[in-house]
């Protein structure tokens, strides 16, 4: 388990990193024509007087003066700001031709774009009555008409924020180039939140199958609202569906209840005498959303300051959290190792990005909560499977005791008839010594009675052999030995078809004989009249198939649902456990073992082994 996790893990860590190559080695453009960068800015500072049709007045009216611009590098904070929100800033389009030209830009806050035909874009509203408080600042694609190609480009922003103007660089394009420019830029949280999401999906069926790990549900909560998370915080999202502030109240939800369900993980994997305290964190979280919701709907609130708030609220839980799990690991407790360290990985990215995200003092790092997310999530992920293996072991266990405890029962009803048998027999005979006629019957009993026990032992307990290197189709010709005279005597006619391909498999040999002997014995006996017995050996995908086909009377349907049953049989001598045995012997050698049957047809009876050793 511990290397099939591994390998795992490892193949998606190597396919992310391969497809993030592949992208970044791609050609940046569909088209011929590349994007340009906007140069040349200028900005002023004063509100400009606008006419009725919506154009500034200063470029359409000698009245008013058009010269007091100011030249800047980088259209981005002007040393003059002092208090004033509203920045114009000019640039000149480039004069080239795109097939579907557009114009790739992010503005803080609210904007609106226009040229010498008029207002071309807008995103918010510069009405002071209606300004939404926390817009956010998306990247926005606008198509640009080709008539204004080669035109002054004017743009109008309001910001009450600390930064005003252009965020990264204004660039001039096809439309086509820029989308496939946002989704390599996007890919590794895209993945990543689908992958989150899959998770999700995954142990959410974990959870409903094993209805009372509430470990598994709390997983699901976690990695559901942390990939839509995820998923909100990329550009396509805004660019697939303009609703800025829908992204921004699922993207802040998401990220409530995702923190919310790391501490009911917690909670969960580790049982401790704190569980009260870590109840209480996931709690206050969640009444923390629900407060802070109501208030930003209220407007007693701006998203800002609440996440400000949240992310304070966030460190501390970090820190208790990591506490927390310190305090299981000193104590030894499985798996609290590695999750401390994919805890702390996680607090050292998130703390970084929370002081980037609110005092701006680290500009040059790129975002890494990303990363460090995915690190904590793949330890979860395999302490989470870790714990599922070990459900899924004590399920079959407790299943395999539920049929033992039924054979168990069966035993002792079916040993009852031949004891009576005997018992009877043993009355007749301390009456009458000289009676030894019934010694036969009562040793048919006692042979009766030891099948029986033999078979439920058998099936009982755990199969531990030596598998060899075996030629399968000899072990079948040497079974086949034992019948044929018994064969000739019935008027059943053999024939066997071998696949030339047919190589040596790993297999306990004297097991499968026990199998071959069985279902022959059955396909003779559902023969009394002679017939056809057809036995088939070839090669399929790296398996060996055997088929043992036989023109029988066959099994009625409302009999076939009931075949593998214990103690169910359709043979007046049968114990009803020898298929059951067959059955778990192949499983064993990491095969199956199918029954098909039409009534008055026959029956084939499909054994699929594979060629590797199973139990390598």
């Amino acid at each position: 388990m511990k290397i099939f996790t591994k390998i795992s893990f490892i193949i998606l860590f190597l396919s992310l990193l391969a497809l993030d190559i592949g992208l970044n080695i791609a050609p940046f453009t569909y088209t011929d024509t590349e994007p340009v960068p906007l140069q040349d800015w200028a900005y002023r500072w004063e509100e400009a007087i606008k006419e009725g049709n919506g154009k500034p007045a200063w470029f359409t009216s000698t009245k008013v003066p058009n010269d007091n611009w100011n030249p800047i590098v980088e259209p981005k904070n002007p040393e003059d700001r002092n208090s004033q929100n509203e920045l114009w800033l000019r640039t000149k389009l480039p004069d080239a031709a795109w097939r579907d030209a557009s114009l790739s830009i992010q503005i803080y806050e609210h904007y609106e774009l226009y040229t010498s035909k008029g207002k071309l874009y807008s995103y918010g509203t510069m009405d002071p009555k209606k300004r939404l408080e926390y817009p956010g600042t998306p990247l926005r694609i606008v198509t640009l008409p080709t008539e204004v190609m080669g035109e002054d480009l004017y743009i109008r922003v309001f910001s009450a924020s600390d930064n005003i103007g252009i965020i990264g660089t204004a660039m001039v394009g096809s439309r086509a180039d820029f989308l496939l420019y946002t989704f390599r830029q996007d890919v590794d949280k895209l993945a990543l939140g689908s992958f989150y999401i899959l998770s999700a999906v995954v142990f959410l069926y974990a959870y409903v199958h094993f209805r009372k790990q509430k470990l598994f549900f709390s997983f699901t909560f976690f990695s559901l609202f942390f990939g839509i998370y995820s998923l909100c915080r990329t550009t396509i999202a805004n660019l697939l569906y303009d609703a800025p502030l829908l992204w921004t109240y699922l993207e802040l939800i998401s990220l409530y209840l995702g923190i919310a369900g790391v501490t009911m993980l917690v909670e969960q994997i580790f049982i401790t005498r704190s569980i009260r305290f870590i109840r209480f964190l996931w709690q206050a979280h969640l009444v923390f959303a629900g407060f802070s919701l109501i208030l930003i709907v209220c407007r007693l609130t701006t998203i800002p300051q609440a996440l400000f708030i949240y992310q304070i609220i966030i460190i501390l839980t970090m820190m208790l959290l990591l506490h927390r799990i310190f305090l299981e690991a000193k104590q030894g407790t499985q798996g609290a190792k590695s999750l401390l360290i994919g805890g702390l990985v996680v607090c050292v990215t998130g703390t970084l990005d929370i002081l980037q995200n609110v005092w701006k003092w680290m500009d040059m790092l790129p975002p890494l909560t990303t990363f460090g997310l995915f690190v904590f999530i793949c330890v979860l992920l395999i302490q989470l499977i870790k714990r599922l293996m070990e459900l899924m072991f004590f399920a079959q266990s407790s299943e395999r005791l539920t049929i033992v405890s039924q054979l168990a029962a069966g035993v002792a009803h079916e040993i009852r008839n031949p004891i009576a048998v005997i018992s009877g027999f043993v009355q007749l005979m301390q009456k009458k010594p000289d009676q030894t006629q019934y010694l036969d019957l009562i040793s048919t009993e006692v042979k009766r009675i030891n099948d029986i026990v033999s078979d439920f032992l058998f099936f009982a307990k755990p199969i531990h052999t030596q598998m060899v290197e075996s030629h399968v189709p000899e072990i079948m010709e040497r079974t086949l030995d034992l019948f044929r005279e018994d064969m000739r005597e019935k008027g059943i006619e053999l024939k066997t078809i071998l696949d030339k391909r047919v190589s040596k498999n790993f297999c306990e040999p004297n097991q499968l004989k026990q199998v071959f002997m069985n279902v022959i014995k059955n396909a003779m006996e559902s023969m009394p009249s002679g017939g056809l017995l057809t036995i088939i050996m070839k090669m399929s995908k790296g398996s060996l198939r055997i088929f043992i086909i036989d023109q029988g009377v066959g099994i009625a349907p409302e009999e076939m649902r009931r075949v593998g049953e214990p103690f169910f049989t359709t043979k007046e001598t049968g114990t009803g456990l020898g298929l059951m045995v067959c059955a778990k012997i192949i499983e064993y050698h990491g095969g199956k073992l199918e029954i098909r049957s039409k009534l008055n047809k026959g029956t084939t009876v499909e054994i699929v082994l594979p060629i590797e050793n199973p139990i390598s």
